[in-house]
């Protein structure tokens, strides 16, 4: 409980970590079931994590449900027996995309095919991103044709011409390659694409929110500067926001202390690895506002 007092007795802390002598965590969540389903992000029982993501998607929570899903869709090994069409609460895209590679590669569920093209013709990224992965996994192999086929047969279901869809398949990868590279690689110039891609997603709220909070002015800039510097797409809400909280997390980002709370863990582990620099110089070229708050952030430390 990074929150409570961080120094003094432990009677001293023990008094603003317990309720009548009931854990503070515990006695909050036994009042908010919000509280209770977030858990601050604890859990390894995947048959319980996607209920608490639901009841964090129905309070509008969507950065933490998101992390509960991540969890869920780990440990579930992206379970070929979640068909797609059963899964209604919003996903991260990522996560989302993943399953859908592992669908169409692992089952034969027709209701898949017609799903991944339903995303293809609103021109989802998590449905190119899919396509284009499981289409680079199986590559010219002449044992998977089949895959490739299935592919096709999808891409034309929507509607879209091959050429067309060979491009978008090539900007999804290029989009997730640049998200898994080392943070020291990344360019300025494709963080504002990651950024479109992710505006207006569950896991990215967090990061929107806090943008028109700290730089609201430019908050669509912040944003690809926030990517471009920390290499996330979501805000690592389990070490920014007290785990006792009950108000919501774009409330407290909203406050003077939640936003000066957000950045001195990451920039922190970026000096220690030596990029941090390099970070900031390349989120200055799209967001001064952003790059300013992080290094007043720094120097009250």
């Amino acid at each position: 409980m990074n929150w409570l007092p961080p120094s003094g007795s432990l009677a001293y802390k023990k008094r603003y970590r317990t309720i009548n002598a009931v854990p503070l965590d515990q006695a909050v969540a036994a009042v908010s079931p919000v509280a209770a389903a977030w858990s601050s992000g604890k859990g390894i029982d995947a048959g319980a994590l996607d209920k608490r993501a639901e009841t964090l998607v129905a309070a509008g929570e969507f950065g933490k449900a998101a992390q509960l899903y991540t969890a869920w869709f780990w440990q579930t090994g992206f379970d070929p027996q979640v068909s797609l069409h059963s899964i209604s609460a919003p996903l991260p895209v990522f996560i989302l995309a993943e399953q859908i590679a592992s669908r169409l590669s692992r089952a034969n569920d027709p209701s898949d095919d017609l799903y991944t093209a339903a995303l293809l013709r609103e021109d989802r990224f998590e449905g190119w991103l899919a396509v284009a992965t499981l289409n680079r996994s199986v590559g010219q192999d002449p044992a998977k044709a089949a895959y490739r086929i299935r592919i096709a047969k999808i891409i034309t279901a929507a509607g879209i011409a091959p050429p067309q869809a060979k491009a978008k398949m090539l900007d999804a990868l290029q989009i997730r390659d640049w998200f898994f590279a080392m943070p020291d690689k990344k360019e300025a110039s494709i963080a504002a694409s990651v950024a479109q891609v992710m505006r207006g997603t569950p896991d990215f709220a967090p990061v929107e929110a806090l943008c028109r909070a700290i730089c609201p002015e430019t908050a669509s800039a912040c944003e690809a500067a926030w990517l471009a510097a920390f290499a996330a797409t979501s805000v690592p809400e389990e070490s920014l926001v007290p785990e006792v909280a009950l108000i919501s997390t774009q409330d407290f980002f909203a406050t003077p202390r939640g936003a000066s709370q957000l950045f001195p863990g990451l920039l922190d582990f970026y000096q220690k690895a030596g990029v941090l620099d390099k970070l900031l110089n390349t989120a200055s070229q799209l967001d001064a506002c952003l790059v300013t708050a992080a290094k007043a952030s720094l120097i009250k430390q």
